[in-house]
């Protein structure tokens, strides 16, 4: 996905929740683009979903001059029954979004929603509607953003918001990034509150995408004794086109 649950696409606008279309990028009406990358461990809200082995991801993206953004995203998941997310009997998530996002007075704003897939998954609830509002701003030194996440029937939880907080600051050819989230159910009994974060940096070299990131959570019943949410380092290579 072009703001990365996608993780790949632009990981920074994940955590920011906007790409707003620039003066350059705009000449162009119609735009397609493509991702593919491979990371140590597909760590998604702080819960391993490949089991914290390998993933291989991919997406495809058309974006309109006007702000309007359709795409797919993809990636191998793995099926753990002490995991936060069992997605029984899938190997395979696949994101489909929309939305639209542009600038207002120097402020980045990114609107749409976004539906998970879990192909051959054992349960209907694993296949979740979400929408969301991200906000960013662009200070030049450093940006910073917010997003709020929605979703009526959260993996068979039901209603349950999701916040974001981001922030990405250049250093020479190196982005070092910030993520904080927050999941935040409304009914206790189908989960309980906790949030995750990701401080990490970022390169690119030969037309290759380089990013190192340490991830954990805080406030998982029982302290995390489930591996898939403990703390792990994940090293991840893309390629877009």
């Amino acid at each position: 996905m072009n703001l990365q649950k996608t993780t790949i696409t632009c990981a920074i606008l994940a955590a920011i929740g906007s790409s707003a279309v620039t003066a350059e990028e705009a000449v162009e009406e119609h735009q397609f683009s493509a991702n593919i990358a491979m990371t140590t461990d597909y760590v998604w809200r702080g819960y391993s979903q490949s089991d914290n082995h390998p993933a291989i991801q991919g997406g495809f993206d058309y974006a309109h001059s006007s702000g309007f953004y359709v795409g797919t995203w993809a990636s191998s998941v793995e099926s753990d029954p002490g995991a936060a997310y069992n997605y029984d009997g899938a190997s395979t998530e696949v994101d489909i979004y929309a939305g639209w996002s542009g600038e207002f007075g120097g402020f980045s704003v990114d609107v749409g929603a976004l539906r998970y897939e879990y192909p051959g998954t054992d349960t209907k609830d694993n296949n979740t509607n979400e929408y969301h509002l991200g906000l960013g701003y662009d200070f030049g030194v450093a940006s910073v953003g917010v997003t709020a996440n929605y979703s009526d029937d959260y993996f068979g939880a039901g209603d349950t918001n999701y916040w974001i907080f981001g922030a990405e600051v250049p250093v020479s050819m190196v982005t070092l990034a910030a993520h904080y989230g927050i999941t935040d159910y409304d009914d206790d009994n189908k989960g309980d509150d906790y949030a995750d974060w990701r401080i990490g940096a970022s390169i690119e070299f030969k037309g290759f995408g380089f990013d190192l990131s340490y991830t954990d959570t805080s406030g998982v019943s029982g302290g995390c004794k489930n591996t898939t949410c403990n703390g792990t380092t994940i090293f991840t290579v893309s390629k877009s086109f």
